[in-house]
């Protein structure tokens, strides 16, 4: 019925007009979700570089996903009811993904969603998902070859009065889109720290060393310190399959994300580093291209293990640090992912 209404010869194709604008000032209408293994941390604005998956969740997918997720979901449940969760919810992230295949152009789709489910998983578009549909072409007129890069940036333009957080790391945006940064230690940072941003592994070798949440601590001889959230994107030839998630790895295509702030509540590794050192952090991790080197130059210098005489006092520095900047947010780091590096 939703999909024969959406081809309706009657009605126009997709466009940014049927995107809810959150009526000009309400931040919820983007938001990113970042996945780390078994949890998820969702934020408001768009963050990071150009995502590979977008979501466009209209109403009954909203609400299908809130009664599975949330109010018929038990986390102390049987493993059938937490498999028939991850099932049900599988058909809906796929539906979320078709309906913003919806924007692009007609002849883009097949190939666009062919590549988000590689491998193995063109058995599941065959026989578990519906298929694709061209008929109804979007009310957007493509200008490039890249159709979802093209929208993603005019989505961007069109959107900024409810974009909470515009990226001036991962997508190197004008200065119109910048986020504004108070203390000296964050502008340092965030120029420096542009060199390693959403560079894939094959140009960047230390991203395949890194775990999946580590937090950046850039401390200055005054005593402040900022936090940055340093997030490995890892490349899956597709998500379709709740087992077996290692074998669809492409740490080729690894990036990092950088978020200036605290963002995840499992912290694997955590790196000190001096605000003058920044530069040599950076430069150090450009060359690191094997794990010895990682080890020897990178972590045994600015990195923080379990054994660190200061360890505690950096760990629970996560929590005060969310406390101070986005107390909405605040709560206590669970360390039982803590790595030894």
């Amino acid at each position: 019925m939703r999909q024969a209404a959406y081809e309706d010869p009657g009605q126009a194709g997709a466009g940014f007009n049927h995107i809810w604008d959150g009526e000009g000032e309400n931040s919820h209408a983007l938001l990113t979700v970042f996945r780390h293994h078994d949890n998820a941390s969702v934020r408001k604005g768009l963050i990071g570089d150009y995502p590979l998956t977008v979501w466009w969740t209209d109403y009954p997918l909203f609400e299908r996903g809130y009664y599975n997720l949330v109010v018929n979901f038990d986390v102390f449940g049987s493993v059938a009811h937490q498999a028939q969760t991850r099932l049900y919810f599988d058909l809906i992230r796929n539906d979320a993904e078709r309906n913003f295949l919806r924007l692009l152009p007609a002849k883009a789709r097949q190939s666009q969603i062919d590549e988000w489910y590689q491998g193995l998983a063109q058995l599941k578009l065959m026989t578990s998902y519906q298929q694709v549909s061209d008929r109804k072409p979007p009310a957007i007129r493509y200008q490039t070859g890249d159709p979802k890069r093209e929208f993603l940036g005019r989505l961007l333009d069109a959107f900024a009065g409810v974009n909470e957080r515009p990226d001036a790391i991962n997508r190197r945006e004008p200065p119109s889109r910048r986020q504004a940064y108070d203390s000296r230690s964050a502008q340092h940072s965030v120029r420096t720290l542009r060199r390693i941003a959403a560079r894939p592994a094959s140009e960047f070798p230390a991203v395949k060393l890194f775990p999946d949440v580590s937090f950046l601590r850039v401390f200055d001889n005054s005593g402040t310190f900022e936090i940055c959230t340093l997030i490995r994107n890892r490349m899956h030839s597709n998500v379709a399959f709740m087992f077996a998630e290692d074998l669809r790895f492409k740490p080729d295509k690894d990036t990092l994300t950088l978020y200036p702030g605290v963002l995840a509540s499992y912290p694997n590794f955590i790196f000190n580093v001096d605000i003058d050192q920044v530069g040599d952090f950076v430069n150090t991790l450009l060359l690191a291209d094997d794990e010895q080197m990682f080890t020897r130059t990178v972590i045994n210098k600015w990195g923080v293990r379990r054994t660190h005489p200061r360890f505690w006092e950096l760990f629970h520095g996560l929590a005060d640090y969310l406390r101070e900047h986005d107390p909405i947010e605040a709560g206590v780091m669970d360390m039982s992912r803590y790595e030894n590096l």
